[in-house]
């Protein structure tokens, strides 16, 4: 949502007022005034002057958990693009898989989430 809030915000109105599109709306005009008052008012708190960026605290877990939410959570890590991808750039890519290790099926749940709310409206 962090890296493409129109989008996220379009489809979600769209889900809420029941259209295919919002184009030409005032829904449309309002999120693109929000969006243009830049990052600071997309923030719902400030981050901490000494991060100021997402996944600063990495350091914090051990290796053993890392391991742990890599193994047992690679499902859902996929489902929301927190993961890299082979062919795609990603912002998001907090946790690198070497997808000669990859089922195919894990891979096509990259990102899912947005196909299940194009699908859910």
């Amino acid at each position: 949502m962090c890296s493409d809030l129109g989008g996220t915000v379009s489809g979600l109105m769209e889900y809420i007022l029941d259209l295919d599109d919002i184009a030409g709306t005032n829904a449309e005009r309002r999120i693109d005034e929000f969006n243009n008052l830049g990052k600071e008012a997309t923030q719902s708190y400030k981050t901490k002057k000494t991060t100021g960026k997402p996944n600063s605290h990495l350091s914090r877990y051990t290796p053993e958990q890392l391991k742990f939410m890599r193994t047992e959570l690679a499902d859902m890590l996929f489902f929301f693009g927190y993961v890299n991808h082979p062919t795609e750039k990603n912002t998001n890519d907090y946790f690198q898989y070497d997808f000669d290790h990859v089922e195919s099926e894990t891979l096509e749940n990259y990102y899912r989430f947005r196909k299940v709310n194009e699908e859910s409206k």
